[in-house]
C-alpha cells in the first residue's frame, strides 16, 4: 500500500518576526508540500497584514487552510481589537470568530478548503458554518487522542479512519512534530489507511520553529520522508474522494 505523507502547521504568529523568518527559512529547505492552517487572529489585532506571508506559502506549493480559536471577540465586527478567554459563547459569537478569519483570507487571495479547530475543539455550530461556506475537509479529529473535552462529538473517541463530518470529509490527524519523527525513526506507522493508500498527517505549531530543535526535526524528517510522496491535505482529500459514513 503506497504511503503519503502531509506535513501541517498551525500558524498563529506569523506576524511576529523571529516567528515567520522561522518559517520561512524552515519552508525553504523542506522537500515536502505543507499546508498551512492559518489563524490570523492575532495578526487582525496587532494590525498586521499578512498577505506577503500567504502570497509566499502558496507561491513555494503549499497549501493555505484555515486555523480558529473559539473566543469571544471583542470590538467591532470586523474591526477586532481583543477577545476574552473562558467565556460562554453563542452561536454568532462562534461564526463571528469563522466568518472574520474567513473573509481576511479570501480577501488575499486565498479561499480555504480545509479546516483545524483550535485546542481541537468540535463544535456543531462550526461544523455547520463550515460546510455552508464551502469548506470540503476538516483535521480537527486525532487518531491518537479524544477532541476536546467539550467538544459536541458522540462518542468522542480518537478517530482511525476517514469518515464524514456533517459536510465534510474528516481526515484525521495522525501525530504531533515529536511522535511523528519517532514512528519513522522506529519503522513503527502511525498511519490511517483509505482507499489505496495510506497516510500520516502529523502538525506543529509556527512558534515550535523558533527552537533550534524543532526546526532540527522538521530537516530530519525531511531527510527521512524526501523519497516519499508529499500531498497538501487538500490533494489528499481530493485524491481519497468523500467517504461513506459517519
Amino acid at each position: 500500500m503506497m504511503r503519503v505523507v502531509c506535513p501541517t502547521m498551525h500558524a498563529e504568529h506569523l506576524h511576529l518576526a523571529a516567528v515567520w523568518a522561522a518559517t520561512r527559512a524552515t519552508l525553504l529547505k523542506s522537500p515536502l508540500h505543507w499546508t498551512i492552517f492559518v489563524d490570523p487572529l492575532l495578526a487582525r489585532i496587532a494590525r498586521v497584514d499578512l498577505r506577503d506571508q500567504l502570497a509566499w506559502f502558496a507561491d513555494n506549493g503549499h497549501e493555505v487552510a484555515m486555523h480558529t480559536h473559539h473566543h469571544l471577540l471583542q470590538g467591532k465586527r470586523g474591526h477586532t481589537t481583543g477577545y476574552l478567554l473562558g467565556k460562554p459563547l453563542q452561536e454568532s459569537d462562534i461564526h463571528r470568530c469563522l466568518s472574520e478569519n474567513f473573509e481576511y483570507l479570501s480577501e488575499r487571495g486565498h479561499t480555504p478548503k480545509g479546516f483545524v479547530s483550535g485546542s481541537w475543539l468540535v463544535l456543531d455550530a462550526t461544523v455547520d458554518w463550515l460546510g455552508a461556506a464551502g469548506f470540503e475537509y476538516d483535521s480537527t479529529l486525532r487518531s491518537y487522542q479524544p477532541a476536546h473535552a467539550r467538544s459536541q462529538l458522540e462518542p468522542n473517541e480518537p478517530r482511525h479512519e476517514v469518515s464524514r463530518l456533517g459536510d465534510l470529509t474528516e481526515i484525521p490527524t495522525t501525530a504531533p512534530l515529536k511522535q511523528q519523527l519517532q514512528a519513522d525513526l522506529s519503522l513503527r506507522p502511525r498511519s490511517v489507511s483509505v482507499a489505496d493508500l495510506r497516510y500520516d498527517l502529523y502538525y506543529l505549531h509556527d512558534y515550535d520553529l523558533v527552537a533550534t530543535k524543532k526546526r532540527a526535526a522538521v530537516g530530519l524528517l525531511g531527510v527521512l520522508q524526501h523519497f516519499t510522496q508529499s500531498l497538501t491535505v487538500h490533494q489528499l482529500a481530493e485524491r481519497i474522494g468523500s467517504p461513506v459514513g459517519n
